[in-house]
């Protein structure tokens, strides 16, 4: 992820339940052997999404509230 004059260069995407079939013709970063998946999908079943909204955000502040040269 990349700022430079209030322009963001890269972002974050986090699949919880949704259907990620629209998402197969994306290639994350020009990476052609990257897929797209969801949690639903790794976990096998649907997950709390208020909860899962939480705690990646509290870990997204932990890792990006820090300097980095």
């Amino acid at each position: 992820m990349a700022v430079k004059e209030w322009v963001t260069y890269h972002g974050v995407s986090v699949n919880i339940n949704n259907d990620i079939t629209a998402f197969t013709k994306i290639i994350p970063c020009g990476e052609n052997d990257i897929t797209a998946t969801s949690a639903k999908e790794i976990k096998g079943y649907a997950l709390n999404f208020e909860a899962v909204k939480k705690i990646f955000q509290e870990r997204f502040i932990e890792e990006f509230e820090r300097t980095y040269v």
